[in-house]
């Protein structure tokens, strides 16, 4: 089996479930917006569909793994097939998601508009970047739809390297792993962090957030670049560990 084939046969199962995850979008919507018709005068929010996207695609990395590694495993894939395939597979459905988000956003707006809905529908990346400094509506567009690409990407290749450490680690390994990890971060890091590091940890980090979102001292956001640009590195450095733990995983 080729990449094409390959390919072909990840798509098509991946785009079972976007379809499955729009359709719920779409009821979602409606749902909120017939709600506030009828309910209330006031207005509502409907904010940041992109993070609902970023929820989905980081999941679908986590199931992305064991059952295609072991099919192409049986139909004599290399290694090197599988990682390229994943790479395309990854890009594709990170454009179709974020093409098929900006024009519902775009329709979602105008329904709201043409309604006289109280609703307020906003991107994420509006709500991180009205104060851009972009010079036209159109840039507006195409900078958002790069921004949610990059992003995918990111989340998507963090959770397909999370599913395959796991198969590659034994059961001791996991547990360590998926207790011991999270507990650090959420316990065990701010502890240090404020008994030892004086809150040097924390202020890194926030300075190191700043500048991969782009965002100003003052809070508004004006370099929606750097975020692209942190998305795209992510993905890349994500992709090549998974790599490393692909190419020397065995079938079990």
């Amino acid at each position: 089996m080729k990449i094409k084939p390959s390919y072909q046969y990840q798509l098509i199962d991946n785009l079972k479930s976007i379809m499955i995850y729009y359709i719920i979008i779409i009821c979602v919507y409606i749902v909120v917006l017939y709600t506030t018709a009828v309910t209330t005068s006031t207005g509502v929010s409907f904010n940041g569909l992109e993070i609902a996207t970023l929820i989905y695609l980081f999941v679908s990395g986590l199931c992305a793994f064991k059952d295609n590694f072991l099919m192409l495993e049986q139909n004599s894939v290399s290694r090197k097939t599988m990682f390229n395939t994943r790479i395309l597979i990854a890009f594709t459905i990170c454009l179709i998601m974020a093409v098929i988000d900006k024009l519902l956003l775009t329709a979602f707006i105008a329904i709201a508009v043409a309604s006289g809905s109280s609703i307020q529908v906003i991107s994420l990346f509006g709500m991180l970047y009205t104060n851009a400094g972009v010079i036209s509506t159109i840039w507006m567009h195409i900078a958002g739809l790069i921004f949610s690409f990059c992003f995918y990407l990111s989340v998507l290749a963090v959770g397909y390297f999370i599913t395959v450490l796991f198969y590659r680690l034994n059961k001791l390994g996991r547990v360590a792993v998926g207790v011991g990890v999270p507990a650090f971060l959420c316990i065990g890091l701010p502890i240090l962090n404020a008994t030892v590091a004086d809150g040097k940890i924390g202020d890194a980090y926030i300075k190191l957030m700043v500048f991969a979102m782009g965002i100003s001292g003052s809070g508004s956001a004006n370099q929606p670049s750097n975020a692209i640009i942190s998305g795209l590195v992510v993905f890349a450095i994500f992709s090549l560990f998974g790599w490393l733990l692909i190419r020397k995983a065995a079938v079990r």
